[in-house]
């Protein structure tokens, strides 16, 4: 008991089995010890040690752990408020021990109920540490429910790390292809740094073996949307190969909404409409000229382009591999 240098006897006997107690109470406490400090310190073959303000005593076995989560009446209460206790308490009847109850639970259980099962024991000690130590308890009814809002949370993050997991597996080797024999490939992307104001794109051409033809970067002081920025690169690209007098060339852009507007016959007075109608003006001029979406997975070398154009000061266009 802290201050009196003396065993709350009658707290220790509420928690722990009468073994575990009598272990308690014959470990001193001495007075030249002003205040005792608790640690917990994890060791091999699952034992937690317990040190104090005097000389290391008592080892908690995991058997003593899930012997607490489950013997004590208020416990129980616990296991029955979080409706689990008919998973738990036939196996202590059969088994005759606490432990091999919850191994058996996890050899034979579905992983959500031994998540849950192993939850509520843990809920359970902290509860019961939280009594002893700081005086504060819950009810078997709020332990329960504590459990629940955990394991939901748990649950949540497992489903949005299944998804991403998903994602990456179906964009899993989705990379650049070479376009048609005789034809040439224009890869286009846009990047808004809006803390600075400035939007950068970047465009690269390379022929139907992969070859590097020429590539161009752009930064603009003037902030657009992303969806203008996009746009804005794929109209560059398309002037610089009219320009140039290229034909057989696919454009293509990460921008499923500009590509999909570039195929319908919607017009409008904003800004992104008039890019998109210059667009579709110099694509009626070069009939030879496609428009295609694709992955951002294989639009990589546009993207690094659009990204590093951003710390320079003006358009640069490269007729050589830029290093």
């Amino acid at each position: 008991m802290w201050g009196a240098k003396v065993w709350n006897s009658h707290k220790i006997q509420s928690f722990f089995s009468d073994t575990t107690t009598e272990s308690i109470l014959r470990t001193p406490v001495f007075e030249e010890v002003k205040e005792d400090q608790l640690v917990w310190q994890y060791e091999n073959h699952g034992k937690y040690t317990v040190k104090f303000g005097h000389p290391q005593k008592p080892i908690i076995y995991f058997g003593e752990y899930v012997g607490v989560a489950y013997h004590p009446n208020e416990s129980r209460s616990v296991w029955n408020e979080a409706g689990l206790r008919g998973v738990i308490e036939p196996r202590v009847q059969q088994l005759n021990n606490v432990h091999n109850a919850f191994f058996d639970i996890c050899r034979n259980e579905t992983f959500d109920v031994v998540g849950t099962v192993a939850m509520i024991a843990w809920c359970i000690w902290n509860n019961r540490n939280n009594c002893v130590w700081n005086g504060l308890k819950d009810t078997p009814k709020c332990v329960a429910m504590h459990v629940a809002h955990v394991m939901n949370e748990w649950r949540a993050v497992n489903i949005r790390q299944q998804l991403r997991q998903t994602e990456d597996n179906n964009t899993t080797g989705i990379q650049w292809q070479q376009p048609r024999s005789g034809w040439s490939k224009c890869n286009v992307d846009a990047s808004c740094h809006y803390e600075s104001g400035r939007t950068g794109w970047g465009w690269c051409f390379r022929n139907s073996h992969g070859a590097f033809i020429a590539a161009c970067t752009n930064v603009s002081m003037h902030k657009f949307s992303t969806l203008e920025g996009e746009a804005m690169t794929l109209l560059e690209a398309i002037r610089e190969a009219s320009f140039r007098g290229w034909s057989n060339i696919v454009f293509e852009s990460d921008s499923k909404i500009v590509v999909d507007a570039l195929q319908t016959n919607h017009t409008g007075v904003s800004e992104l409409s008039s890019i998109f109608m210059s667009i579709k003006s110099l694509l009626h001029c070069n009939s030879n000229f496609e428009i295609k979406f694709i992955k951002r997975q294989a639009n990589m070398v546009a993207h690094t382009l659009a990204r590093a154009v951003i710390s320079w000061s003006s358009r640069k266009l490269f007729d050589y591999v830029p290093l």
